[in-house]
């Protein structure tokens, strides 16, 4: 049964050219009523911090300025890194195989990975988005280990087997597929 609902997210943008993925992810939250805290890893906030992006982050910041917060990736004593707020899911998009292997060894050594880490601890819904371009049996085996804990694990990976028109239609493909883990209802890729 697929539902639209007020929620509270989490989201970890990993990597300044993939960050896209994490506003639209954010911006459809946030249309929904839904609540979300946005962590940048050090790298990707170069990437938030200029041009377009930032133009869309200060925009959602704007426009929901009660339910979007920025969250510093260094912030040691923030609630979300004491594991003191309540949420219904993390998204870490995009992971790379090194966030993985972090989250799955249960390093905290950061912001995203000991909010990935309460995420564990707490039975939250744990969501990677991987961008791995190499699946040795090593990856393979790490992303099995989480799987089995119950993390979701889903390609960064556009549509090319559809008859997609722009790079907007591709990132809204794997934005969909978040939602349809989390049974959201949405238009871009509806579940089956």
């Amino acid at each position: 049964m697929e539902m639209t609902r007020e929620g509270k997210y989490i989201i970890a943008i990993n990597g300044g050219r993939e960050a896209i993925y994490g506003i639209r992810l954010a911006a459809e939250f946030l249309s929904r009523g839904s609540h979300v805290h946005l962590i940048c890893k050090d790298n990707a906030e170069s990437g938030v911090s200029e041009g377009a992006l930032k133009e869309q982050t200060d925009m959602l910041r704007n426009r929901y300025p009660e339910r979007f917060v920025m969250e510093n990736n260094r912030d040691y004593e923030c609630n979300l890194y004491k594991g003191a707020v309540s949420f219904d899911a993390m998204i870490v998009v995009p992971a790379s195989i090194q966030d993985v292997i972090d989250i799955n060894d249960h390093k905290t050594d950061s912001l995203i990975l000991k909010t990935a880490d309460n995420a564990r601890k707490q039975n939250r819904r744990l969501i990677l988005v991987a961008n791995i371009d190499r699946f040795t049996a090593e990856n393979l085996e790490t992303m099995l280990s989480l799987a089995k804990e119950g993390a979701d694990i889903i390609p960064a990976a556009p549509p090319f087997f559809h008859i997609k028109s722009t790079l907007e239609d591709m990132i809204d493909y794997t934005v969909s597929n978040v939602l349809n883990l989390l049974n959201i209802d949405n238009t871009v890729n509806p579940k089956w």
